[in-house]
């Protein structure tokens, strides 16, 4: 490529990200069709990247590169992911030459480009930087960029993605799990709390009705033991029915969230 023509498809690849700026497929789609007789793949993930690090702030919303990059990988199959995988071994390599501002860009945008694509990364090849000192740059984007993978993701997920990365595991995060107050220890329930969350996770397994758990709560467990009781309950049971994942969690409250809502009518019990 003669200079004068990698300044001029540069120049074109940038007007397009300014002109389309909120329109990412219309974006992609441009980039990836300019007329020009010579592969500009290359050239195409330098820019991109070149504006979504560039310092004080990128031009425009970091999310809008992210999604122009999914979008051009798509577009360009056979091109495209190869080239941007490139660019991030380039980057990683030189990671303790980047701007701690960069490092954090480079980390959001490559766990949400991961997200897109099942977590597929060849972790087996930065699997050594588990020998390296806990502050070195490489870890610490390794370790960081498999943190904000589990939040986008689950921990078993993201423990099978890295499972030829010998070693690599021990910079996830803990597992976590849901702080329940009425789990039953040994099997013996402690109260009658205890008793009356089993009975509402049974019927929500059973998919009852929002009127029947409705009925239930005002009839078994408000007159019985109390509004606050009753709140309390209700919450946790349906919170821990959903910690499995997001997933778990959007379904249970959009089948179950309007008994929540009919038990709290006015803006303090809300």
């Amino acid at each position: 490529m003669q200079p004068i023509d990698r300044f001029v498809v540069e120049e074109y690849l940038l007007d397009v990200l300014l002109f389309f700026n909120g329109c990412r497929k219309e974006c992609a789609l441009y980039m990836a069709s300019l007329p020009v007789p010579f592969r500009y793949e290359y050239l195409m993930a330098e820019t991109i990247f070149s504006q979504l690090l560039l310092l004080p702030q990128a031009p425009f919303k970091p999310i809008y590169y992210t999604l122009v990059i999914i979008d051009l990988c798509k577009a360009l199959p056979g091109a495209f992911p190869a080239v941007v995988a490139g660019a991030v071994r380039a980057l990683f390599d030189r990671i303790a030459d980047l701007d701690m501002e960069c490092r954090t860009r480079l980390i959001l945008w490559f766990s949400h480009h991961l997200a897109n694509f099942q977590f597929t990364w060849p972790w087996e090849e930065w699997a050594y930087v588990i020998d390296l000192p806990k502050w070195a740059p490489k870890r610490v984007f390794v370790q960081e960029v498999l943190e904000r993978e589990v939040r986008l993701s689950y921990w078993e997920k993201i423990k099978q993605s890295i499972e030829n990365a010998v070693g690599l595991d021990e910079l996830l995060p803990l597992k976590g799990g849901s702080n329940f107050k009425y789990r039953a220890e040994d099997g013996q329930e402690s109260s009658p709390q205890h008793a009356l969350s089993k009975d509402l996770n049974s019927m929500v397994k059973g998919k009852v009705t929002v009127h029947e758990i409705v009925l239930w709560v005002e009839e078994k467990v408000v007159a019985v033991h109390g509004f606050k009781c009753a709140l309390e309950v209700v919450i946790q049971t349906l919170l821990d029915i959903g910690s499995k994942s997001f997933t778990h969690l959007i379904t249970v409250m959009e089948r179950y969230g309007n008994v929540i809502a009919k038990m709290c009518p006015d803006q303090e019990s809300k």
